[in-house]
């Protein structure tokens, strides 16, 4: 799991970073420099990781629907984030940055939900088969 730590922290860095860089999202206890993330949000990266070989580990057999997922849901998190704590600030028009995010994340969900599945050495745990499905 560390490894999968590593990889949703570099995701972060990428996501978050360009994201900040673009101008089109600001994000509380930023850096000085708008392309690093900060830190508050790759811990978050980090531990949204883990629930991908428990909670979300159905997205390992699925990545198409892991990119879905990416690309729809998680813009509502950060809308919610700058809506509730303020912990994220979208330029006008906010669509750039919600779009920017749901990109960034409909590519590396399914990367993440990949890696989850390769370094478990197995193709899902058992409870995420499908009624009617068979290994």
């Amino acid at each position: 799991e560390l490894r999968l730590m590593l990889v949703a922290i570099g995701c972060g860095l990428l996501v978050d970073g360009l994201a900040g860089a673009s101008g089109w999202v600001t994000y509380a206890a930023a850096n000085e420099r708008a392309w690093i993330a900060p830190v508050w949000i790759l811990a978050l990266w980090a531990a949204f990781a883990m629930t991908l070989t428990v909670s979300f580990a159905v997205l390992q057999r699925h990545l198409i629907a892991a990119a879905l997922v990416g690309l729809l849901l998680a813009p509502l998190a950060y809308l919610s984030a700058a809506r509730g704590w303020s912990s994220v600030v979208f330029a006008t028009p906010q669509g750039h940055g919600v779009l920017l995010l749901g990109l960034g994340w409909a590519v590396a969900l399914p990367l993440l939900a990949a890696c989850a599945r390769h370094w478990q050495g197995r193709t899902a745990p058992l409870n995420t088969l499908t009624p009617g499905e068979t290994r």
